[in-house]
């Protein structure tokens, strides 16, 4: 077995254990329903047409694997698809924007749209507040992103009719 503290492997032993609990993955979260929008935007070839596609599949592809499931609709601190986020970069200033996918950008806010099939959006989708990630950037770099806050969008809710 190996043995963690001198990192060797005992005498006559050729194997290698790696730790792979769930202590050394990052805590992303994703909605059934995020699950299936991301499958169908690997499946429909969307991502061709944006910056750095074989980043952005890569990186949605690892989301896919490694992430564990929230429950739907998902807790109040989680990024889903739809929600506003308000985020920081390597030290920048506060950003907010609302996750959301080409099709559903809805441009009756005033809140710009992020967009899931952007490598932003898709390093923001399924993390909680005050989580930082690793974020790659269209030139090659590596910048930080963390979360500050997660709300609803500003879209109204459907009026609901009480019967009389």
């Amino acid at each position: 077995m190996y043995d963690a503290t001198t990192h060797r492997q005992p005498a006559g032993s050729n194997t290698y254990r790696h730790d792979t609990t769930l202590r050394s993955r990052p805590d992303i979260r994703l909605t059934r329903s995020d699950r299936l929008r991301i499958e169908a935007l690997l499946r429909d070839g969307v991502l061709r047409h944006s910056p750095a596609p074989a980043l952005l599949e890569g990186l949605l592809r690892h989301k896919l694997r490694f992430s564990c499931e929230a429950e739907d609709p998902a807790p109040a601190d989680r990024v889903t698809t739809e929600r506003r986020v308000t985020f920081m970069i390597s030290g920048g200033g506060a950003r907010t924007g609302i996750l959301c996918l080409r099709e559903l950008c809805d441009s009756a806010t005033d809140t710009p749209c992020l967009q899931v099939a952007s490598l932003l959006g898709a390093t923001l989708l399924g993390m909680r507040v005050q989580q930082k990630s690793p974020l790659l950037q269209e030139d090659g770099q590596i910048a930080t992103v963390v979360v500050l806050a997660v709300g609803p969008s500003a879209k109204p809710a459907p009026t609901q009719t009480v019967p009389a």
